[in-house]
């Protein structure tokens, strides 16, 4: 059944994100002129879309839908899976640059729960990173920009021109193999490049 609104308070909590979203966004004012909207939610743990309609000063949710399962967290767990999957083609084959986005160390991650924190985080921070520096080239025109947490930027050469320079902790590969390998970076740590173009191929 339909939820409608004559004030966004107070809100019924399965409601009050996306109608909070959508005035925050001047949703219902003379500011946006649709009477429709949607609404899309990508949480940590789960994503939300949700439609809302506009009229006469009331808003109504018409429907809602998703997927309890896939968030922002499935998206940083790929990331750190390619960095432990890297990690072991480097290991094996003496290279310094990481490759292919398919290549995937969940059984690294799983079999070392401390190494899996670590590439965690790395990942997380490379996530929020990347996002950062697609945003700034989008706005600026430039093809790099922000950094973050265990992660460098530069301009490589990426889908879209835009790419980082990601270090991952030395604790979290040690273990990977007979040693930290050939993708050792100086003091320990092995340095990735992850692209806008390879991040959205292992979240596709």
């Amino acid at each position: 059944m339909p939820l409608l609104y004559s004030s966004p308070f107070p809100l019924p909590s399965p409601a009050a994100e996306p109608i909070a979203a959508a005035i925050a966004y001047g949703f219902g004012s003379a500011a946006v002129p649709y009477d429709v909207l949607l609404v899309f939610d990508l949480g940590g743990g789960t994503t939300d879309l949700t439609v809302v309609e506009a009229f006469d000063g009331i808003m109504e949710v018409i429907g809602t839908a998703g997927d309890n399962y896939l968030g922002g967290d499935d998206f940083t767990a790929a990331v750190a899976d390619w960095m432990a999957g890297c990690n072991r083609l480097t290991a094996a084959q003496g290279a310094t640059e990481a490759v292919a986005p398919g290549a995937t160390g969940a059984e690294a991650r799983a079999a070392d729960p401390a190494a899996s924190l670590a590439l965690l985080r790395a990942a997380e921070a490379a996530k929020v990173a990347l996002s950062e520096a697609v945003a700034a080239a989008r706005e600026d025109g430039s093809s790099s920009g922000g950094s973050g947490s265990g992660s460098s930027s530069g301009g490589g050469a990426g889908g879209s021109g835009v790419s980082l320079r990601v270090r991952v902790p030395a604790a979290s590969y040690s273990a990977g193999g007979d040693g930290a390998g050939g993708g050792a970076a100086g003091g320990g740590e092995l340095e990735l490049e992850l692209s806008e173009h390879t991040f959205e191929e292992l979240v596709r």
